[in-house]
Order: C-alpha cells, then sequence, then structure tokens
C-alpha cells in the first residue's frame, strides 16, 4: 500500500515537472516570436555608396543591401532611421531594444557593450583624401612615414574608429590631429580649407563624398599608401537586448547574400 502511494506522487512529480518545462519552453518561444513581430531599427548614415535613401524611402547600397536581404530572408520587419553617428553609438551603449546600427567596424571595446553581425562588407584598402592645393602630402607613400611626419595634419572625427589596423597605427606614431564631430561632408570641407591636412576615407566613398559635398573632383586629390593593401570589414552593430537567435538568422541571410554576390 505503501509502495503504491509512493508510487503515485512520484508520478505527479514527473507529470508536474514534465508540465512546468513544457510552459518554461512555450514562453521562451512566444517571446522570441513576439520579438520577431516588432521592427527592428537600423541606425545609419547617408553615405553613398554604402548607403544611399531612394525618393520612396527604401534604402540601398553596398553596406544596406545585405542587411536588407537579411531581415526580408528572416521575416523579420525593419525601420530604416537616418541618424547621426554619435547618437547611434549611444543608443547601441544604452542596450535600446531591438536596435542596430549600420556600417561599424568591430573592435574590442565595442563588443563589451554590442553584438555583432558576421561581416556585411570589405572595404577596399583605405586611402586618405586632402586639398588639391596641399603641396606638403603626395600620394605613393608609405603609411609610417606620413603618420611620423609632424608638419601633417590629421583630421580625426571624434569617438570614431578607423577599423584596428589604422587606429593602432595612429595610437603608435601619434600624429598631429584636428578632432571634430562633424559628419563627413563637414570634414571634407575642413579638408579642402585646410583646417586639416588629410582624413581617412574608403576609395569606394571618395568621389560620392565630394560630389555629395558640392565640390569637384578636381578639388582633391586621393592619397594612397604603398603598405595598405587590405581594407577594414563592415558589421551591422545590434544591441544586447537583440535575441540571439533573431542574430543567427541575420548572419545565415548574409552569408547567402554574400555568397550569391561575390565582391559585393
Amino acid at each position: 500500500m505503501a509502495s503504491s502511494i509512493r508510487d503515485k506522487v512520484m508520478k505527479n512529480r514527473l507529470r508536474f515537472l514534465a508540465f512546468f518545462f513544457f510552459i518554461s519552453v512555450l514562453s521562451t518561444v512566444t517571446l522570441v516570436a513576439k520579438s520577431w513581430a516588432q521592427k527592428v531599427s537600423i541606425l545609419y548614415n547617408e553615405r553613398p555608396p554604402y548607403t544611399v535613401t531612394a525618393p520612396d524611402g527604401t534604402v540601398n547600397g553596398l553596406t544596406a543591401d545585405p542587411v536588407d536581404y537579411a531581415f526580408a530572408k528572416a521575416g523579420i520587419p525593419v525601420c530604416w532611421e537616418s541618424t547621426p553617428t554619435k547618437r547611434q553609438m549611444a543608443a547601441i551603449e544604452a542596450g535600446t531594444p531591438m536596435t542596430c546600427a549600420l556600417g561599424w567596424f568591430k573592435i574590442p571595446d565595442r563588443e563589451k557593450f554590442a553584438k555583432f553581425t558576421v561581416a556585411i562588407y570589405q572595404d577596399k584598402p583605405t586611402v586618405a583624401l586632402a586639398s588639391s592645393a596641399n603641396r606638403r602630402i603626395e600620394s605613393g607613400k608609405t603609411l609610417e612615414s606620413i603618420l611620423e611626419n609632424k608638419d601633417l595634419v590629421l583630421l580625426v572625427k571624434e569617438g570614431f574608429s578607423y577599423g584596428k589596423f589604422l587606429d593602432d597605427k595612429i595610437k603608435e606614431f601619434a600624429p598631429p590631429r584636428e578632432t571634430t564631430l562633424a559628419e563627413n561632408v563637414g570634414m571634407l570641407e575642413m579638408i579642402q580649407k585646410m583646417h586639416a591636412d588629410y582624413m581617412f576615407v574608403a576609395p569606394e566613398e571618395a568621389n560620392a563624398l565630394i560630389r555629395s559635398a558640392g565640390f569637384e573632383e578636381s578639388d582633391f586629390k586621393v592619397i594612397t599608401f604603398s603598405d595598405i593593401t587590405g581594407g577594414a570589414k563592415r558589421y551591422l552593430m545590434c544591441s544586447r537586448q537583440l535575441p540571439d537567435e533573431v542574430l543567427e538568422k541575420l548572419n545565415t541571410g548574409i552569408k547567402e547574400y554574400r555568397g550569391k554576390n561575390p565582391g559585393k
């Protein structure tokens, strides 16, 4: 009799544990499903050819296209929001739910507070822009020879990363610097007025940046470096609040896009 009672108690306990486990799994799945039903905010800057906003409001470009493809593939709705760089960083660092910032470099400091997808694009070897009237700087030299020249002033954006390779070189050689909060168009105006001698850019955006700022390409010269052979990789940087399941789906879509579009 006592054995029968113990068996019944044990069965009831097992049923309770199984029911509790089922409810826990169901709650987790429901929570993730609700997250996917929400729109993800993608914060971006207007930076041709990386990001270009069309008249109908859609965003296209070298970094926008693989991300747009990945979200569509995952069935996750998005809202593209043109946002200044500093506000993008603040939103991600604050852990704003369901928020990502487009085209950022992945560096250790950012990995402390953000999640990153796989790379969405790799730049061509970095170049610099200088005023065509500036005779102090010429193309074809090594990066180190430029950085260690104390007569040349580098223009940098405050709090901005140029990728680990360049960040490390700037730290190592500590060139004279002019720091600004301006976006790229404002920085280009400073270069044209020779408030600084040069600024780093990806070659993909150099001419588009010059045109968007209202200048002629002949107003500037592109400075190439003989010792830079590869560009930095760009990523979608997301809030820590973005579920890992969403990130995994995005990674799958990004890889598929890059496989179908080699070189982009």
